[in-house]
């Protein structure tokens, strides 16, 4: 019995292999040996970064790693997970200092198998298994596509022979279907083929008529829809709606006519809506499903400003609230009407379900969306309803919508953790609201509007997901904080005005502490694992019992989350100029299980090493600026000298490099001894803790 994954069949197409290797001999080797055995073999052959980044965009069947000028491993690995083939197998050749024992530690980082080239028949047979492998990967990812489509065609085409469609090209009748034909008492497409439209549908005002028929005949038309008043005798003064689509497949419009007799919705996306969803009810396979309804609120201050915008203008800004509804629920999200979205919420079970739901209350709340670079504030009311089934029919998707509408989506008291917690402070929520509705008698000032938001309970958390090149902590995730004045996000982190504001300081650190811990618990549901890097100022450090006791509450209220799961940042600038090295509340901190964060690290060697030595933190926050040390061989190698100093002074600090926000730094990054990356490029900050593998 022969072999399947050694099929002849393999040698009928070409072999496409991406070689990383700073040895030519090697290449010749493989490419030689795949010619002995009468392979087709496309080869490509590099050793530094840049070519592999440039690569990447290209198909290939497999990837092998000899040798590299300036790649690691694990770096092509995270490259390869972040492109368009994110499971495109890869192959280590000859490692250097290999032990047996090291196989599964390499597996596990992703790597397809580990081979020698000095037995080359035993590389050739696990080359074509790899093949095999990495074939069949394609051919699955292109049935899938296919059946979708075809899934989609059929499913429309059932559709449309419900319902009275046309071609027409030139504003003649090309082809109709038979709804079309019943509606003006035609026996057969013959009778229509050539007949203009114009004469068919007589309408009322013929010049009207006209004029929006010549803007969907443009070069380039767009959808759209208008109503008419037919006086064809076989219609009696009906009105018809009439909407008008480019068609994919030959020259000419696509015409729906929506009549009264008609039994489907006046809104025609309306009819296809449900079916995307189904597709995904169906394929994934999910026992739990929820559809959320997301209705856009709009001040009357943003309708004056969108009344003002071009058409165009009106479709990127309709695209860009999909696109951002799709990125919070990453699952399926459909336009109703330009101010209703409806979207789909999987779960494997209903606890998971509702940590998810819980997970949009930010929804709720002002969100900036950036358009041709303006921003504007987006806000939703939220409704939801559970659905057991695929959805049968438009009566039962209209069933769906309706009954979401009766259900509005509530996040009282999520998992324990109260928001009722006091702020003991000299400054108390009810001034804070005072002086937010009070008249400014002088210029405004930033911390009148922290104060407003405080008092609206407004201000925003953004979280971003770090990434661990051992992969021991995956689920690490940076707090960030900062209000939208004025249609721009305000970033209160280090900001001057709450130095100088003390007690304003507090009270934003004690909020920004209650509701990331609401959220972690939250999260923790379905990753308990979860760590949370809260950005804090200094003043909170020094601010009585305003810090301890709070945390004491919060941690015995933390049921879903681990207990180490709270790290605190601080800037270490602040610490070393208000001479905090040696606080006691450090000790407290530890005793309470909770770490340190250092942030703006690294730019003072000798004096930021002193504060490393003493405080022993967690983690370290390289400073930004330090990121461009990565595009400077020299910088770089400096840089990694710092690092190895550091760790000699705390052996248990992990470093963090920040803002990759590119792939070429985000690469570099793996250069040096920093464990944890982090940037736009992993994963951009978001509204929610969301694991980037989603």
């Amino acid at each position: 019995m022969r072999n399947s994954f050694l099929q002849n069949k393999l040698k009928q197409t070409e072999i496409r292999l991406l070689i990383i290797d700073d040895n030519q001999i090697r290449y010749n080797q493989i490419t030689e040996l795949l010619s002995t055995k009468k392979h087709q073999v496309h080869a490509s052959l590099l050793d530094d970064l840049n070519s592999f980044e440039k690569q990447l965009n290209l198909p290939w069947d497999i990837i092998l790693f000899g040798r590299a000028y300036d790649l690691k491993v694990e770096q092509a690995l995270t490259l390869i997970k972040a492109s368009e083939q994110p499971q495109l197998p890869l192959l280590l050749l000859n490692p250097e200092d290999y032990q047996p024992e090291q196989y599964l530690s390499y597996i596990n980082k992703g790597v397809y198998d580990l081979f020698n080239l000095d037995y080359p028949e035993r590389f050739y047979i696990g080359l074509l298994r790899t093949l095999s492998f990495s074939r069949a990967l394609q051919s699955q990812k292109k049935l899938e596509k296919e059946l979708e489509q075809v899934d989609a065609q059929i499913k429309t085409s059932a559709k449309e022979n419900a319902n009275a469609i046309a071609l027409i090209q030139e504003g003649i009748h090309m082809e109709a279907s038979e709804e079309y034909l019943k509606l003006f008492h035609l026996e057969s497409e013959d009778e229509i083929i050539g007949l203009p439209l114009l004469d068919l549908l007589q309408p009322e005002d013929a010049v009207q008529f006209k004029q929006n028929f010549k803007k969907v005949s443009q070069p380039q038309p767009e959808v759209m829809n208008f109503s008419i008043v037919s006086k064809n005798v076989s219609l009696k003064d009906k009105n018809l709606d009439l909407n008008f689509f480019p068609n994919s497949d030959d020259e000419g419009l696509r015409l729906i006519i929506d009549h009264g007799d008609s039994k489907t919705s006046s809104s025609t996306s309306s009819v296809y809506s449900y079916e995307s969803i189904n597709h995904k009810i169906t394929t994934e396979n999910i026992p739990f499903n929820t559809l959320i309804l997301f209705r856009l609120k709009i001040s009357s201050e943003e309708q004056s400003h969108l009344a003002k915008l071009q058409s165009n203008e009106v479709e990127n800004y309709i695209t860009a609230i999909n696109n951002f509804l799709h990125e919070q629920i990453q699952n399926t999200v459909i336009k109703l009407t330009p101010s209703i979205y409806i979207g789909l919420v999987q779960a494997k079970d209903q606890t998971q379900l509702k940590s998810k739901l819980m997970s949009l209350e930010h929804l709720s709340k002002d969100n900036l969306i950036e358009i041709n670079k303006n921003n504007y504030t987006v806000s939703f009311h939220l409704n939801v309803t559970d659905i057991t089934q695929p959805i049968q029919s438009q009566e039962h998707f209209n069933e769906c919508y309706i009954n979401a509408f009766a259900h509005p989506l509530t996040f009282e008291e999520k998992n324990g953790i109260s928001s009722e917690i006091k702020f003991k402070s000299d400054v108390e929520i009810s001034a804070i609201s005072q002086a937010a509705s009070s008249a400014f008698t002088v210029a405004e000032q930033i911390t009148d509007h922290i104060k407003e938001a405080l008092a609206d309970n407004n201000i925003h958390l953004k979280y971003q997901q770090l990434y661990d090149k051992t992969d021991a902590q995956l689920y690490m995730y940076e707090v960030l904080n900062g209000i939208i004045h004025n249609n721009e996000w305000v970033n209160l982190i280090d900001l001057k005005d709450l130095r100088d504001s003390p007690a304003l300081s507090i009270i934003l650190d004690r909020w920004v502490i209650v509701e990331a811990c609401k959220q972690l618990n939250n999260f923790a549901v379905q990753h308990p694992e979860t760590k949370l890097i809260i950005n804090l100022n200094t003043h909170i450090l020094t601010g009585g019992d305003q810090l301890i006791p709070l945390l004491q509450k919060i941690l015995a209220m933390l049921s879903s989350a681990n207990q180490d799961s709270l790290i605190l940042k601080f800037s270490a600038l602040e610490l070393i100029e208000e001479g905090l090295e040696s606080h006691s509340i450090w000790k407290m901190l530890d005793d309470l299980g909770i770490k340190i964060a250092l942030r703006q690290f690294g730019t003072n060697v000798q004096a930021h090493g002193k504060l490393l030595e003493k405080l022993q933190p967690s983690l370290c926050y390289l400073d930004d600026q330090l990121t461009d040390a990565l595009n400077s061989d020299e910088d770089l190698e400096k840089l990694q000298e710092h690092l190895e100093y550091y760790t000699e002074l705390s052996a248990d600090t992990a470093f963090v490099l920040n803002q990759l926000n590119s792939m070429s730094t985000f690469a570099n990054a793996w250069n040096v001894d920093a464990r944890f990356l982090q940037g736009n490029y992993f994963q951009k900050k978001l509204d929610r803790l969301l694991d980037n593998q989603d």
